[in-house]
């Protein structure tokens, strides 16, 4: 396969600015006499590795603190709006003639007017919020504010480093001592910040579950013997409804009926028809590429199942069903999902794979690349003592190195 002008241009463009820079901090560290302004800038990519992790993890946690305030906003609202029905219901009802009613709804008001209060000043601390730029450094400033140890530990250990570059004869061996620990903290804190960011799918998920519509439960509906005979013979009932189409593996068009549970209004049953459908076309995927997805891991990579299945739903229909009880409403949806569906979804689960590969390797490598300095280190170390403290290098400087990562790592 022949490459394009553009991405010879643009490997051009890379080697000029990761290799020129590379080749020019050799030639420091080759030169006796500049050899420490490479080690100076060597621990500064070090320092400035362990800064992008802390950046990192605080943006994640900034990220779980909105999402957890807009939650508890969704359910707060959800909450209210119940309350508000139950007391419309009792005063419609005239329940409030006797005097055990009339405490009851003046309870109820009271309740509502604190949730409402309650709601608008979280209304108010997420426009704050919306309203808040969260650059680099006020992640890093958030990181520091719950982490201050970490951070202090870090400063103080590259002054340190730096120290002894200067003015240490084991400079060499130190350089790659501190580099190699850098880089396995630097690793403990990009897995860190990884951990960081599964509460905000978590908090996603109760969030898609705070603002799903509440369903009858079909224990608490009886049906009558007439009611299910006009609920099974809708007359307007379409005939994909009545004979829902089946889709086999080959077919270059799936296509699959999902009906909902019983609900008081149909507005709410139209959204979880939505939301089936969403959840139709996950599964659809996840048989494709052989791999357990679901709607919340999908929406994480840029596929909004709330937005396809507006796309994804070709024709739908609303059955309403009189119980003894109430009035109620089913929803159906037919679900369509063609062959360009399909492509876009694979794309997204594709770019996710590669994403997770690279970081992957990235994580790997720099593992790597930490032991194999820590090793190396410790021979030069060796070699400038004169071969004095060979014991005590081998086993105490690697359990301290160890030792300092693992805390590094929990407080993180």
């Amino acid at each position: 396969m022949i490459a394009s002008p553009a991405a010879w241009i643009l490997l051009l463009v890379v080697a000029v600015l990761f290799l020129a820079p590379a080749a020019l901090l050799i030639a420091l560290l080759v030169n006796q006499k500049t050899r420490w302004i490479g080690q100076t800038i060597l621990g500064a990519i070090g320092l400035i590795a362990v800064l992008g992790a802390l950046s990192l993890v605080g943006f994640q946690k900034v990220a779980v603190r909105d999402h957890a305030v807009e939650v508890q906003r969704s359910q707060l609202l959800r909450v209210q709006d119940e309350l508000a029905r139950d007391i419309a219901e009792a005063h419609s009802e005239d329940s409030h003639s006797d005097a055990a009613g009339a405490e009851i709804a003046a309870t109820g008001e009271r309740d509502l007017a604190q949730m409402r209060q309650r709601v608008q000043q979280l209304g108010t601390q997420l426009a704050e919020l919306e309203h808040t730029p969260v650059p680099a450094a006020t992640a890093i400033g958030y990181h520091v504010e719950t982490n201050w140890r970490l951070v202090m530990a870090t400063l103080v250990g590259a002054v340190v480093l730096v120290v002894l570059f200067m003015f240490v004869r084991a400079a060499p061996g130190l350089t790659l001592v501190g580099l190699g620990a850098v880089a396995v903290i630097g690793v403990a804190l990009w897995f860190s910040a990884r951990v960081a960011y599964q509460p905000v799918v978590q908090v996603v998920r109760l969030n898609g579950a705070a603002s799903r519509p509440t369903e009858v439960d079909p224990e608490q509906i009886v049906l009558t013997e007439e009611d299910k005979t006009v609920a099974e013979a809708d007359a307007d009932a379409p005939d994909w409804v009545r004979n829902p189409p089946a889709s086999g593996d080959h077919d270059p068009v799936y296509r699959r009926v999902v009906e909902t549970e019983p609900f008081l209004s149909r507005d709410e049953a139209t959204r979880d028809a939505e939301r089936l459908a969403a959840e139709a076309a996950v599964e659809r995927l996840s048989e494709l590429v052989r791999s357990p997805l679901d709607a919340a891991q999908v929406g994480a990579l840029g596929f909004d199942p709330s937005a396809w299945s507006q796309r994804l739903i070709k024709e739908q229909y609303t059955q309403e069903i009189t119980t003894s009880v109430a009035p109620v409403w089913r929803s159906y949806a037919l679900v369509e999902v063609g062959p360009d569906d399909l492509q876009l979804m694979k794309a997204c689960w594709i770019q996710a794979q590669q994403s997770e590969r690279v970081s992957t390797v990235a994580q790997g490598g720099l593992g790597v690349l930490g032991l194999v300095a820590l090793a190396l280190g410790l021979v030069k170390l060796d070699q400038s003592t004169g071969q004095r403290f060979t014991k005590r290098l081998l086993i105490g400087l690697p359990a301290a190195i160890i030792g300092l990562a693992a805390v590094l790592a929990v407080l993180a």
